[in-house]
Formats: C-alpha cells, structure tokens, sequence
C-alpha cells in the first residue's frame, strides 16, 4: 500500500511529475493535510524526530527558548504539537523552554545576513 501512495505522489500523474527528488516538505505536508495516511506518518515520523533533535540540544545548553523557521514549520498545529511533545518527553526534568515559530518567518535568513552586514560596516568604520 506504501508503495501505491508513493507512486501517486511522483507518479506521471502527480505533482511531482515522475520524479522523486521533485518531493518536498510542501508536497507531503498538502498530501497529509488532504488525509493521505502515508504524508500523515511521514509527517509524524519527521516532526518526532525533529522534536528528539531539539531535546538533545535543549539538554545540553538549557536554552529558554528554541526558534524554528521554514516552510514545514508551515504545517500546522498537529506538526507543531508533535514537535513539542516529542521535545518535552526526551528533556531533562527540570528544562523550561518554548518551542515556537519564527517571527520573521521566511526572511529570517535575509534579516540575519543584514545584521551582519550592518555589524561588519561598523566594525570597519570604527577601524578607520
């Protein structure tokens, strides 16, 4: 059945055309929200995963809050919920921390490089 469902997403007919490496996080996040079971667990798979990840390095720098951007962050509170209990089951007792959506969203990168633009020109100019 996995195999059928697979086929469907790169099949000729599909939206990734044929071809495999056209499957992105978008595609499988509208095949689950459109109730595909097999976008659904992978979903799920990758959301838990993801929240173990943001465990480990939660208990190793006890941050307040973690940051996530991109576009699978994008979809939706089930994946957001998954992230967090997957998160919160593999920390430490006493680790308080936030897991939440970037504010910036997409520009988040563009937004960061104009900071360090910024920071490096004055740094240059206090040089001179």
């Amino acid at each position: 059945m996995r195999k059928a469902v697979v086929c469907s997403w790169i099949g000729q007919g599909g939206e990734a055309g044929g071809r495999p490496e056209r499957i992105t996080a978008e595609l499988v996040a509208r095949a689950a929200a459109q109730g595909d079971a097999l976008a659904l667990e992978a979903m799920r798979d990758a959301a838990a995963a993801l929240g173990e990840g943001i465990a480990t390095a939660i208990n190793l720098l006890n941050p307040e809050r973690v940051v996530l951007g991109g576009g699978v962050t994008k979809a939706g509170e089930t994946w957001w919920a998954t992230v967090r209990e997957s998160a919160r089951a593999a920390v430490l007792p006493q680790a308080r921390v936030d897991i939440s959506p970037a504010g910036l969203s997409d520009d988040a990168p563009l937004w960061g490089a104009a900071a360090l633009a910024d920071a490096l020109a004055e740094e240059l100019a206090s040089r001179a």
